[in-house]
């Protein structure tokens, strides 16, 4: 059985009809062939599966398409080609869940990818030709650079993606914001600017009413939340309530009377509430 080594050198986020994953990969074929003095090969019906990992989350994607055939042989053993990974928009969206804001690291189930060999060539004994199965051994995986995948993932206008990592809520989210947090994210990324300040206002509501639940109110007034209650007394509790007020009030419908509400008006109301919502959970115990 002839034995072929191969490496992913390059990892490539396009679009077609969906997204579409093209991994270039270096092959090395043998430069001998049992006793042939000389060979060529031709691998064709090749098939592999593309895998993802970040950290401990792993995941097989779907096989891989191969536009040709792979070709060497013993005077030049090394060859590059190419494979591609066709996807859906929903199975990036769970690539994106997977990376968490890190890095993505791409391989082959297994380690490899399996064909059939078709390989003449000259022996002492005469003209040799012989069809066989043969399986490709991929050393390790390759990395997507983080900036590299952010930048692919605007070129082909994944959710209108930004460029730039926002900080995940992470942690117990105690107060089960995420889920709305979310969602106004994706208003956002649609360029439902309006719609992105509305989703906001319900997160406020949704926390104003939660807190005071939890009975984080003044003693003096149950319908005022009492923000040093939940910063234990901290003098930051001052400064973060006329954040939170000033926010909350920027949500408000006559907020905006007269003009047009536009992307600069969402990106300030979003990302100020993503930095309250996760600044609450993070200190509510």
């Amino acid at each position: 059985m002839v034995s072929i080594q191969a490496e992913i050198k390059d990892i490539v986020l396009t679009r077609g009809v969906g997204p579409v994953i093209e991994l270039a990969l270096t092959v090395n074929f043998p430069t001998r062939y049992g006793d042939a003095t000389s060979y060529v090969c031709q691998v064709y019906s090749i098939q592999g599966i593309l895998t993802v990992r970040h950290g401990d989350q792993w995941k097989r994607l779907n096989p891989l398409v191969f536009p040709s055939t792979l070709a060497g042989n013993s005077t030049y053993p090394q060859a590059s080609f190419s494979a591609f990974c066709f996807l859906t928009f929903q199975e990036l969206e769970e690539l994106e869940k997977i990376r968490a804001g890190g890095e993505l690291s791409f391989g082959l189930f297994s380690n490899r990818l399996d064909g059939l060999a078709d390989i003449e060539g000259e022996t002492p004994r005469g003209h040799l030709k012989k069809l066989e199965t043969i399986s490709i051994e991929v050393s390790g995986g390759k990395k997507a650079p983080k900036h590299d995948w952010l930048s692919q993932l605007s070129g082909i206008d994944f959710r209108r993606y930004r460029t730039f990592e926002f900080p995940m809520v992470d942690g117990k989210d105690e107060l089960q914001l995420t889920e709305s947090l979310d969602d106004a994210w994706k208003k956002y990324y649609a360029g439902e600017y309006a719609d992105t300040i509305v989703a906001c206002r319900r997160i406020y509501e949704d926390m104003k009413k939660k807190l005071k639940e939890r009975k984080f109110v003044k003693d003096s007034d149950p319908n005022e939340i009492d923000f040093k209650k939940i910063l234990n007394g901290d003098k930051t509790a001052t400064h973060f309530e006329s954040l939170f007020e000033a926010t909350w009030g920027l949500t408000q419908p006559g907020a905006h009377i007269g003009r047009i509400v536009g992307k600069a008006d969402a990106d300030l109301i979003l990302m100020n509430t993503h930095a309250v919502v996760k600044y609450l959970v993070s200190n509510i115990r």
